[in-house]
């Protein structure tokens, strides 16, 4: 949803604007109903699935390349196609990715113009090498090098079969236009290009209506998926401090939201709930990350508590403590109770004349060029 949203809206902008609008997206889940009604197609993007997760942890975007399909040069080079062939389909004229750098590259290969929009994890600012992904324990210079050598070897195979030129050095992935759908402050990799961040992109008036459980006590609202193993047990114990809870958490076990739903005091939403129409009473909103969260948090005044899973998340939540708002990043076992407490004693921070909602006309008419 996170992606799927802002996406979604600015392909209904561009369609207004009169321009012939098609998405390719990664996860069909969402899509479909939220373009449906505009007319706007939605296809499945060529992608390669990896048949097991990675041994080691990814220590940079040529790691995350290699192990998305950039391992070899028959494969990389069979996604490109195929990207290809989606594009002479629909005879598109200008493609705009959000970490798609395989339709980056098949889109070079036909010389047809392309853009990004990047919520700032994705396209840092070009260096030699990039930097690491991970905060905890960042991969020294000479890894990251020996990791872009390998994915630059492949990728520039491919290219030659295809007739273009090489890239001269792996950076080069991750030059040209790009507009980024965040604050400069919360970028990922520290605050940098102001003039090319936009603001976040709100959610529109869909989805499930709030419903909270009756009676007294603070309100949390919730949306935590099931690849976080700490979420149930920070659910039980602001259940145990007397908090009503509201929260969608797709992939969790039925018999895990059952448990949640019997203590009287949470309401489990079936299906996503409609983030525009949460109050300005709650008190904390629970969330991994603040790409689509901290939005939402500022527009309601809400106080933060961030369960990131990933290292994209971890490095979103990171910035966003570093600009002093209410927030806090679970990194490990918690103490629940003290957590709770200590963000209740920040003061609520909203929205101000700086932190703005993107004008997605606007920026659909600088994406679209």
């Amino acid at each position: 949803m996170g992606h799927i949203v802002p996406l979604s809206q600015i392909a209904v902008a561009m369609q207004a604007q009169g321009h012939r609008v098609a998405l390719a997206v990664n996860d069909l889940t969402h899509a479909p109903q939220l373009l449906a009604p505009h007319g706007i197609p939605c296809f499945q993007a060529p992608r390669f699935v990896p048949p097991a997760a990675p041994r080691t942890p990814l220590r940079n975007h040529a790691d995350v390349l290699r192990f998305n399909g950039y391992d070899q040069a028959d494969r990389l080079h069979s996604l490109i196609n195929a990207w290809r062939d989606l594009l002479r389909l629909l005879r598109a004229d200008k493609v705009i990715c959000e970490f798609a750098p395989t339709a980056q590259l098949a889109a070079g290969s036909m010389a047809i113009p392309a853009v990004s929009l990047d919520n700032g994890f994705y396209m840092p600012p070009p260096q030699d090498p990039m930097p690491p992904l991970r905060v905890d324990e960042p991969a020294g210079p000479l890894l990251l090098r020996q990791s872009e050598k390998r994915v630059l070897e492949t990728v520039n195979a491919v290219l030659a079969r295809l007739g273009s030129a090489a890239l001269p050095r792996f950076c080069a992935l991750y030059q040209g236009e790009v507009w980024y759908r965040n604050w400069t402050e919360f970028n990922h990799y520290g605050a940098h290009s102001p003039q090319r961040h936009v603001g976040q992109i709100f959610g529109p008036s869909v989805g499930a209506a709030p419903v909270w459980p009756v009676g007294d006590g603070p309100r949390i609202f919730a949306y935590v998926k099931a690849d976080n193993p700490a979420a149930l047990d920070m659910l039980r114990s602001a259940i145990s401090a007397g908090f009503r809870i509201l929260a969608y958490l797709p992939g969790h076990r039925q018999s895990d939201i059952e448990a949640l739903r019997r203590s009287g005091r949470a309401h489990i939403s079936a299906q996503p709930v409609c983030l525009a129409q949460l109050d300005h009473e709650i008190e904390i909103g629970v969330w991994q990350s603040p790409t689509g969260g901290i939005g939402h948090s500022l527009e309601k005044g809400m106080r933060m508590l961030f369960l990131p899973t990933q290292v994209e998340q971890l490095r979103a939540c990171l910035a966003v403590r570093r600009a002093g708002l209410p927030a806090y990043v679970a990194m490990g076992e918690e103490s629940w109770m003290a957590v709770f407490d200590k963000l209740l004693g920040m003061p609520r921070v909203g929205l101000n004349r700086h932190w703005q909602p993107a004008d997605v006309p606007r920026l659909a008419a600088l994406l679209a060029g």
